[in-house]
């Protein structure tokens, strides 16, 4: 369901309001409540849905309901738990949003937040696993342009947080598929996909673009 322009603003307005206000909880906002009520039946519909792709459209039809409210809270919020604004991060990921999705990331990150318990994951192990897969999947003039830009937004983000050897392996293949592409990244590469074989030995698809690399600069 679309808001009309002032309808939307008020909603934008009164959402930076309350989230200022709310730096430890959010469960006093009644406009969160009502954000997490709309959240809890949009999750009870998709779990109805079998089609993943069909999930997708939803996802994509449902996330204007939470912009204006997700502005709000990114414009004015001190860091308080959300999950109404967790849930629109996972979301704009799965539509591959990714620069909504960044948005998110970079303020849940400075604030410590954490996603749904059922994620089985922190944060930055999860923002970290998804790009890089998300840069992995792309075509080569993705990668050489917005691929490279999305993994330099992410490294500064997530640097020194704690999580599997394995996920990190897989941001440093990312970093040196994207790098290869460039004459002037080849050296940049090779140390990723170095750093890549290091923490996850039988990580796949590294050890022979990393011996091409190495073969060139011979």
């Amino acid at each position: 369901m679309s808001l009309s322009p002032a309808r939307a603003h008020l909603r934008r307005m009164q959402a930076e309001r309350e989230a200022a206000q709310a730096a430890d909880t959010m469960a006093g906002s009644s406009l969160y409540e009502q954000m997490l009520a709309q959240l809890h039946t949009h999750l009870r519909q998709l779990k109805q849905v079998q089609s993943r792709q069909r999930r997708t459209e939803l996802k994509s039809e449902y996330l204007p309901d939470y912009a204006e409210y997700v502005e709000g809270v990114l414009a004015e919020g001190h860091g308080a738990a959300d999950e109404v604004v967790m849930q629109v991060l996972v979301w704009r990921l799965d539509v591959q949003d990714m620069v909504g999705f960044m948005a998110i990331a970079d303020y849940a990150l400075e604030h410590h937040l954490s996603l749904p318990a059922r994620f089985g994951r922190s944060l930055a192990c999860f923002v970290v696993e998804e790009t890089s897969e998300y840069v992995l999947a792309q075509d080569e003039d993705e990668q050489a342009a917005a691929g490279l830009a999305l993994l330099r937004q992410v490294a500064p983000l997530t640097e020194g947080a704690d999580m599997p050897d394995e996920v990190r392996a897989k941001q440093h293949k990312a970093f040196a598929v994207c790098l290869a592409q460039q004459t002037e990244g080849v050296t940049e590469a090779i140390s990723h996909y170095e750093q890549a074989l290091a923490l996850h030995p039988t990580i796949k698809q590294v050890k022979q673009p990393l011996a091409r690399l190495k073969k060139q600069q011979t």
